[in-house]
């Protein structure tokens, strides 16, 4: 019996041992990558659904203070995904059909014709263009705006359903097309059917302006009038 325990508390100790080698090698990775200018942020490393190394490297954006585990980050285009998935329970509730014309659901574009559906949108397969294309791409970018480029622009789009062309554009109408038929602010549908029933306390949509004071948010809400300003349809910012 004793030799088993014994073999038991020595394999222990190795792989204890090699976890604290393979998170010294990490952090001695990342460490170097920092002061090379070559990574800042928040890093998570997970085997097997254990956590093997945690820890943050550089500063927050926009302040001195050195990021923490815990510093809000904006994922930016990664997470195009929530709104693809809120277009798809709407789908699956039935009141989006991926083959319907994108102007069924926004009339102000019923100029395009049928030809643009939701899942040409959803793949990138709309020939609508990104906005730096449209020539759109700035700050305080409104939605207003964004409608009008396409409108103005149309004729010259590539054939939907013929070729991949990367578009910001096309999902910010698809965020828009979420807020119409479901009749509620995009923050308050990815909250309500998405953040909330999955316990992401932490995630949120930057539809404030947020600056981080270490481990803290100050928020500052911006008055847009009746033209809103585009919260980046594919931004999100978890903290967890």
């Amino acid at each position: 019996m004793l030799p088993r325990i014994l073999t038991a508390a020595i394999l222990a100790a190795i792989n204890l041992n090699a976890a604290d080698t393979q998170t010294e090698m990490i952090r001695a990775m990342l460490t170097t990558l920092n002061e090379n200018g070559q990574f800042n942020g928040s890093i998570l490393v997970a085997r097997n659904g254990m956590v093997v190394f945690r820890d943050a490297f550089g500063s927050a954006a926009g302040s001195s203070n050195r990021n923490q585990p815990e510093t809000p980050s904006n994922l930016a285009s990664v997470s195009k995904q929530f709104t693809a998935m809120a277009v798809m329970m709407l789908a699956e509730r039935g009141k989006i059909h991926y083959d319907g014309p994108i102007a069924k659901y926004l009339p102000q574009l019923a100029d395009l014709g049928g030809g643009i559906k939701i899942r040409h949108l959803l793949t990138h397969t709309s020939g609508i263009p990104d906005v730096g294309d449209l020539g759109i791409d700035h700050p305080n970018l409104k939605e207003s705006e964004v409608v009008r480029a396409v409108l103005k622009q149309y004729t010259k789009f590539a054939e939907p359903g013929k070729q991949y062309r990367y578009s910001n554009t096309g999902y910010t109408l698809l965020g828009m097309i979420v807020e119409k038929v479901s009749d509620m602010s995009l923050d308050d549908f990815l909250s309500r059917n998405i953040f909330e029933p999955l316990g992401m306390k932490n995630s949120l949509r930057p539809q404030m302006r947020t600056t981080v004071w270490g481990k803290h948010m100050q928020k500052s809400v911006r008055k847009t009038g009746q033209s809103k300003l585009i919260r980046k349809r594919s931004s999100l910012i978890p903290t967890t």
